[in-house]
């Protein structure tokens, strides 16, 4: 036997309330019932295998024992991969600041967009390189600048 409805009072009107569940409609993808899977025919987890504890060869403290008592090279520093085009001072003021926030950015001064529109964040990283370079932040991409981030960047990294 199904519960009584609820009812519920809305400004001195009564509402009855239905407690039975509406139907969904039928409309839209028609797909089959999901399979169920038991639990025999589940794969079973597989966990990684443990290998043995074995001791070292003689050989392999030999070789660890000459490592740590050779000098260790110093690896060289690797140059900064700067990806514009540097060969000439561009000539459209747009292109002008892209080349300059794509410089900026391969030498890790920048971390923007590099759209060519010049805004706080591009002058702030020609702040922060000029500043580096024990040079006054005018923080606007000039052709100084341009020439400036072309040595940086041929330079290998320190």
């Amino acid at each position: 036997m199904p519960p009584p409805p609820a009812t519920e009072a809305r400004n001195g009107d009564l509402v009855v309330l239905s407690t039975e569940k509406p139907e969904l409609p039928t409309t839209g993808l028609d797909l089959p019932p999901r399979p169920v899977e038991s639990k025999e025919a589940a794969p079973a987890r597989m966990e990684p295998a443990q290998e043995p504890a074995v001791p070292p060869s003689p050989q392999a403290e030999a070789n660890s024992r000459e490592l740590a008592a050779s000098p260790t090279k110093k690896p060289e520093p690797p140059t900064a991969s700067c990806k514009a085009d540097t060969r000439v001072w561009p000539a459209d003021r747009t292109n002008q600041v892209k080349v300059v926030q794509i410089l900026l950015r391969d030498l890790g001064f920048y971390s923007g967009t590099t759209y060519g529109t010049m805004g706080p964040a591009t002058r702030a990283a020609i702040g922060r390189f000029q500043l580096a370079g024990n040079e006054p932040a005018t923080g606007e991409a000039t052709e100084m600048l341009f020439e400036a981030l072309k040595k940086k960047c041929a330079e290998p990294a320190q």
